[in-house]
């Protein structure tokens, strides 16, 4: 019996554990049409603003999350070797996490992401449309 537990604990449990794939684990990177789109239905944002945004801005961002950290680079850019940030991460509903990080400029900083069809969203800019990021991998 104890033979039979041991082989259980060995091999099965850690091939259950990881194929649970926790929603916000992998690399997103901005989508540039989705973005626009929420840019356009908001009202309020100057024309010289909607076009810098326009003007190729997003779309080029990836950010990369693993249970503890993140890491952001320009998807044409990737480093060799990433520089992963420390951060509380924390699930707040089935499709919604809080990210703690410290930030050496701004201090304490905290982003909630809401993930739907393999996508999140941000809050952005002081017109607080969503930017959206999708999973590539």
């Amino acid at each position: 019996m104890r033979l039979i537990s041991f082989f259980l604990f060995i091999f099965v449990i850690p091939s259950v554990i990881a194929q649970e794939q926790v929603f916000y684990i992998g690399a997103f990177q901005s989508n540039e049409a989705m973005t626009l789109a929420s840019m356009e239905a908001t009202e309020g944002i100057p024309e010289a603003e909607r076009k810098t945004y326009r003007n190729k801005f997003f779309g080029k961002l990836v950010n990369e999350f693993r249970y503890d950290s993140f890491t952001t680079y320009f998807a044409n850019q990737k480093p060799e070797q990433l520089n992963f940030i420390n951060a509380d991460i924390a699930p707040l509903t089935k499709n919604s996490i809080r990210i703690t990080y410290f930030h050496q400029k701004r201090g304490d900083v905290v982003r909630e992401l809401t993930f739907e069809n393999n996508c999140y969203t941000i809050p952005v800019t002081v017109w607080q449309f969503k930017e959206y990021f999708c999973r590539v991998q």
